[in-house]
């Protein structure tokens, strides 16, 4: 027993002695005097190995500096331009950014399909097929062309590429309406005019896959576009109104939701936005409600990080404009109110994530297409007063005054 005491008493001066790195004091056996060793550690100006965490802590802000960063851009829009078309039948309707922030696609209210290129103010590209105004536009980019998806509530029209369109659509689905092209741009889902069913379409031959027939009586004429089919990211699965589709296992619904105004799926492909409820694919259960998303269309910006959510005049809180939020917490980080008494009727994001469209409605008929650069801020006098008329593919020239228009705004940006 002393001899293990003796061990124990003998390992006693290493523990203290191991303790003592971190500035504690330690005794020099052989002369008695006290020596004083400081480690100083400086964690903050020590370099982050892991290249994950470099990309993820910011400069400011540590963990959270990414979201203070997407707060501070998505916070602060500018008015750039508004564009409307010289003849009044031809005002626009809709309008889907093509690759750049630079050409858009813009459905008009006398069925034409227009590419404008947004920096000479003209129409390069000019389709027509549509019998009745084009409210619902969608572009697919692949390789080489720009797909384009037209439809309004009795009519659906497949273009090969975007800047093609004076050859005419390549094929018009008969008896359909509101159609929605999945993510991948092979697949094209679409309402039937008459019977209460869904069709699925292949986009190279054009052919009827699938049918699903909806289980409640869809409205004959669908006015709001929330309750238009939407597509997971992954694309199998698909929203309409409130119901919930499998196209890989059986033409049965897998769910109902409590809401039937659906806002669309979250990128992350595990939450569901329908109306203000944000719903958990997997166990189809409410996760939380956000009240600011009520009455509201949704789209996310190209990172899948911000939820755009547009108002019109009619159950708005504020008036007719659009609320950016946080994808992640849904958290608020602007409003922007538009000035104008006018309707919004359609929007769209560059893939740059740069310029922001939208189509409005004034109350006498007269739709104005209104682009904001992201990330700037725009001062207090920022109105849609300067208008430019977008010049047609035939060379006809616009009014002197507008082109003084362009200049003053191009001298103010």
């Amino acid at each position: 027993m002393e001899k293990e005491a003796e061990k124990v008493e003998a390992t006693e001066p290493e523990t203290e002695k191991k303790a003592g790195d971190g500035g504690t004091e330690k005794k020099a056996g052989d002369g008695g005097t006290e020596e004083k060793a400081i480690a100083v550690e400086c964690r903050e100006q020590a370099p982050v190995l892991n290249i994950a965490a470099c990309c993820r802590i910011r400069e400011y802000g540590e963990s959270s500096g990414n979201g203070k960063s997407r707060q501070f851009v998505y916070s602060r829009f500018r008015i750039w331009r508004a564009y409307q078309h010289p003849r009044f039948n031809s005002s626009f309707k809709s309008m889907k950014f093509l690759r750049n922030s630079h050409h858009v696609v813009a459905g008009c209210n006398s069925g034409e399909v227009k590419v404008v290129d947004l920096n000479s103010n003209r129409v390069i590209q000019n389709g027509i097929s549509h019998r009745f105004a084009v409210s619902n536009l969608q572009c697919v980019s692949g390789h080489d062309t720009a797909m384009v998806l037209s439809s309004n509530n009795r009519e659906v029209m497949l273009w090969r590429d975007a800047y093609s369109l004076s050859e005419g659509a390549i094929h018009s689905f008969e008896e359909c309406k509101l159609a929605r092209c999945s993510n991948a741009g092979d697949i094209v889902a679409a309402t039937h005019t008459r019977l209460n069913q869904i069709r699925l379409f292949d986009v190279q031959t054009c052919r009827h896959m699938q049918k699903f027939t909806h289980p409640f009586q869809l409205p004959a004429r669908v006015i709001d576009a929330n309750l238009m089919i939407h597509f997971h990211p992954l694309d199998t699965l698909f929203l309409c109104h409130g119901i919930l589709w499998d196209r890989r296992t059986s033409t049965s619904p897998v769910h109902r939701f409590e809401q039937n105004r659906g806002g669309g799926f979250h990128p992350s492909g595990n939450e569901v936005i329908i109306n203000s409820g944000i719903w958990d694919l997997r166990s189809f259960k409410q996760l939380r409600s956000s009240p600011l998303l009520d009455q509201t269309r949704i789209t996310f910006n190209a990172g899948g990080d911000v939820i755009y959510a547009f108002l019109n005049s009619r159950g708005a809180d504020f008036g007719p404009g659009f609320l950016t939020l946080d994808a992640k917490d849904y958290s608020l980080f602007a409003k922007v109110k538009l000035r104008d008494p006018v309707t919004v009727t359609d929007f769209a994001v560059d893939p740059t994530d740069s310029v922001l469209g939208l189509t409005t409605l004034s109350h006498r008929g007269q739709g104005t297409a209104v682009t904001y650069q992201i990330g700037r801020q725009g001062d207090r006098t920022d109105r849609v007063d300067n208008r430019t008329l977008v010049e047609t593919s035939d060379n006809e020239s616009t009014s002197e005054e507008d082109d003084q228009s362009t200049s003053d705004e191009e001298d103010d940006d």
